[in-house]
């Protein structure tokens, strides 16, 4: 309590106005939509046969922006630098005393952020405390602030903006911690038997061609009209490594497969 007196009392003699919790709300969520559209559009080029949304490669992918967040968040901390977020909010990182953040505790305080998303706690912390810290601040003994000032119009904009991040931020967190595995797990499923289908459709073909149903892919792919595309097509929906099982009998075929999720659901199809 007396650390959070002392940081207000330093920003009066400072003449500084301490950043507003929208402002902070609306220039993080600017700097991480650009790291999120970032993610998304290197995850889709560096994998491109896979959807984005079902890409088994999608965990590792977002742990490294993650670290590129941070990174990001600590250079424009420090050395004059200011976020993109932050510059179009007119707010800035500074000590307590309003000098620059070394960039050991510009560093520091941005990692900080993994602990301030703890529940969120650490965000909402700075509308407990006059200074309006949050963990991450407190971390090094940073504040935020306003480096032009704002019209009442412009006040309220960001306040609202500012609400609708914070629910927008509730929502994701909600998906991803509650909803997005199931949803991805049963949307690959999904997915994979469309794949079955296909092949069970091509299966038909085959067998009207050639009077034989076929015991692995590779006719299949043939008759398929594109077989690049029917291929790519199959390492998308199936787990590959595993492989794709098509034991044929006079009468008909079964195909046995497992999606390529992380659970890796083992599917069966009979035909015709």
């Amino acid at each position: 309590m007396e650390d959070e007196v002392a940081a207000e009392e330093q920003i009066q003699e400072d003449s500084q106005e301490l950043a507003t919790f929208g402002d902070r709300a609306v220039a993080f969520t600017i700097d991480y939509a650009l790291c999120a559209a970032g993610f998304f559009l290197t995850l889709k080029l560096a994998f491109p046969k896979y959807p984005v949304l079902i890409n088994p490669h999608g965990r590792a992918w977002a742990i490294a922006w993650i670290v590129i967040f941070f990174i990001y968040q600590a250079l424009m901390s420090c050395g004059g630098r200011i976020s993109v977020g932050k510059r179009l909010l007119g707010i800035r990182v500074l000590t307590l005393d309003g000098m620059e953040l070394p960039p050991g505790s510009a560093a520091l305080r941005s990692f900080g952020y993994a602990l301030s998303s703890i529940l969120a706690g650490g965000f909402l912390w700075m509308l407990t405390n006059s200074a309006r810290q949050t963990w991450h601040d407190m971390l090094v003994g940073s504040v935020v602030v306003q480096t032009r000032p704002k019209s009442t119009p412009a006040r309220l904009a960001v306040k609202a903006a500012g609400l609708f991040c914070v629910l927008a931020f509730l929502t994701q967190w909600t998906w991803g911690h509650l909803v997005a595995e199931y949803y991805y797990r049963t949307f690959s499923a999904a997915n994979a038997y469309v794949g079955l289908k296909e092949i069970s459709q091509l299966q038909e073909i085959h067998h009207q061609k050639y009077g034989t149903y076929a015991d692995n892919l590779i006719p299949l792919a043939m008759v398929s009209g594109d077989p690049d595309r029917f291929m790519r097509a199959m390492a998308t929906f199936f787990d590959v490594q595993a492989g794709i099982d098509i034991e044929v009998s006079k009468d008909g075929y079964v195909i046995r497969a497992r999606s390529n999720n992380a659970d890796k659901t083992p599917l069966t199809l009979k035909g015709p």
